[in-house]
């Protein structure tokens, strides 16, 4: 039996991309711990027979909290003995691998969720992140990447050594028995229209993620607007939470005050995703920035084309012009055209939506993913 601990910023984090994950270790007869602030998902955790360990971490810089964090990351993992630790997000890699030495864990890996890096950042940002990068490597035996851009960066600028790096191919993975378009009857997706207040008939673009600028939200809101007057029949659908936490959040009540969303919808953040993609006709994901657009995999598995930004992290789930569109981020026109030539075009749809359903099977089968993290761990012991 192995003592294995996970550590992510917030506990929503656990539940939605290692519960799977936590399942199978559990299954095996290991013993599994998540650590993290407190928050949602800390009771889904813990029903599942996780351990859940609090301490106060931060998504923003807090020098004080982050220091009390590691001191009481330090204490329970020499407490505990863990053998393994893999640590998660940016904040969670950070202090979790430094706790991890300090604490003398024998075995030490961190998946990075995309580099945190942009051509869009002026060149100091890029060259802070990669230090800040390049440190939380150093602490770590093993490093995940989820998409071969970041394999390329992170090694061309010696940010990770090459040997250290395992690619997920495939990111986190998905639950393919859940995010399946065969449960998913014509009955259920024209009541879930109903109580969404959307037309049956109507054409519906979808929109799933935190509502902030990063996510590209300002440019689909004034696409939807050109839209509305050349298509009526096209609603945009809005599902994901304010970010409040961000600078650059955005709510409802300020795209109406700028006069915009007159044809979106905003549903707020939902947890009955495969429902509400079988509401949608298309998914669009326009972000600056993409580690891994799980949402367009989610899509793709639900039979759905997808719109996405021409970034190393869409690419890895988006095939140009086979299950979806990629658009340079940021480009209204380019957004514009894609999601009219989809809206015009009900065969296309179809025809990229099976070719989606067909990649989500091939490459983003969480039980495969798993396995190989699995096999990483066993690999990593033996190896200690």
């Amino acid at each position: 039996m192995m003592r294995i601990a996970h550590v992510t910023t917030i506990p929503l984090t656990a539940k939605a991309f290692l519960l799977r994950l936590f399942c199978s270790l559990l299954q095996q007869g290991h013993n599994v711990s998540a650590i993290s602030s407190a928050g949602e998902g800390v009771e889904d955790l813990e029903r599942h027979g996780v351990r859940h360990v609090t301490v106060p971490l931060t998504r923003r810089i807090t020098p004080v909290r982050d220091m009390i964090a590691i001191v009481h990351m330090v204490a329970d993992m020499r407490a505990q003995r863990y053998d393994i630790v893999h640590t998660h997000t940016p904040k969670g890699n950070l202090l979790g691998l430094i706790a991890a030495r300090l604490a003398g864990v024998p075995f030490r890996c961190c998946t990075i969720h995309g580099l945190y890096m942009s051509a869009s950042f002026p060149l100091w940002k890029n060259i802070l992140f990669a230090l800040i990068e390049r440190f939380t490597a150093s602490n770590a035996h093993l490093v995940f990447l989820i998409n071969r851009e970041d394999v390329s960066i992170a090694t061309r600028f010696r940010i990770v050594r090459s040997s250290k790096i395992r690619l997920l191919d495939g990111g986190v993975g998905l639950d393919l028995t859940r995010f399946d378009p065969d449960r998913m009857t014509k009955e259920l997706k024209d009541r879930e229209r109903m109580l969404l207040g959307i037309e049956r008939d109507a054409i519906v673009v979808g929109f799933v993620g935190r509502l902030v600028e990063e996510k590209g939200v300002p440019e689909l809101l004034q696409v939807a607007e050109r839209i509305r007057v050349s298509h009526p029949r096209v609603r945009f659908l809005f599902v994901g939470p304010s970010d409040h936490a961000k600078h650059d959040a955005i709510t409802p009540e300020s795209v109406r005050k700028q006069g915009l969303g007159s044809s979106s919808l905003f549903a707020g953040p939902r947890t009955d995703m495969p429902l509400i993609y079988a509401a949608m006709d298309a998914l669009c994901l326009p972000s600056y920035r993409e580690g891994f657009g799980m949402v367009l995999a989610e899509a793709g598995a639900m039979g759905l084309p997808v719109i996405a930004s021409d970034l190393g992290g869409c690419r890895e789930i988006v095939d140009d012009d086979v299950n979806g569109i990629l658009v340079p981020a940021g480009n209204v026109d380019a957004l514009h055209a894609a999601i009219v030539t989809l809206v015009e075009d009900g065969e296309l749809r179809r025809h990229m939506g099976e070719q989606g359903r067909r990649k989500a099977r091939d490459r983003f089968d969480d039980t495969r993913i798993n396995e190989h993290i699995y096999r990483e761990y066993l690999a990593g012991m033996e190896g200690r």
